[in-house]
């Protein structure tokens, strides 16, 4: 039976951005509540947001399991360690998305599950025109390396390492991120 947690990464300083970009709207909404109904309405096992002191209150849900990241000038690479800290003792592995990914759905979620259950031991990453892209989920044995992360670089040189990682092809609209205010357009 596979117990998939999500981590959202939600405590980035939105430098290039200019503000605190998940607070944003961006088709009418705030930019933040897109993922987290995504993942919410998924069949993740459990939802972990690592938040900084000013998106913490962009969540209004209960069922999330909200985590601050108080260093969140250490990078990326802190955030995951932050985040994989909260995973539940039961999970066989951990989807990490990023905030600021709007059209990530709950079906491309859900298609990441299906490949882990199918491949637990092995990485589940997107692809996008030959290169690995978030989300990605890691199995459990992956755990204490994601623990292990510091710094501005997220986990991509573990998913660039391993050979046998199975692939989920995204599109350019699921591949949208927001990192400057003319992208919400």
């Amino acid at each position: 039976m596979a117990f998939v947690s999500a981590i959202i990464l939600a405590a980035g300083k939105s430098t290039r951005f200019g503000s605190m970009k998940l607070g944003s709207l961006y088709n009418g909404r705030i930019l933040f509540s897109y993922i987290l109904d995504s993942v919410i309405r998924s069949d993740v096992s459990q939802t972990v947001a690592v938040v900084n002191s000013t998106t913490e209150r962009f969540i209004p849900e209960k069922n999330v399991d909200v985590v601050l990241n108080n260093s969140p000038e250490r990078g990326m690479g802190h955030s995951i360690s932050v985040g994989i800290s909260r995973v539940s003792e039961m999970a066989t592995g951990a989807i990490i998305i990023p905030a600021d990914m709007p059209n990530i759905g709950s079906h491309l979620i859900n298609k990441y599950i299906t490949r882990h259950k199918e491949f637990p031991e092995r990485i589940i990453s997107g692809i996008f025109n030959s290169v690995p892209v978030v989300p990605v989920l890691f199995p459990r044995s992956y755990f204490g390396e994601l623990f292990a992360l510091d710094g501005d670089k997220g986990a991509k040189s573990i998913v660039m390492r391993e050979r046998d990682n199975i692939y989920i092809e995204l599109n350019q609209l699921e591949i949208k991120d927001i990192d400057l205010p003319s992208d919400l357009n």
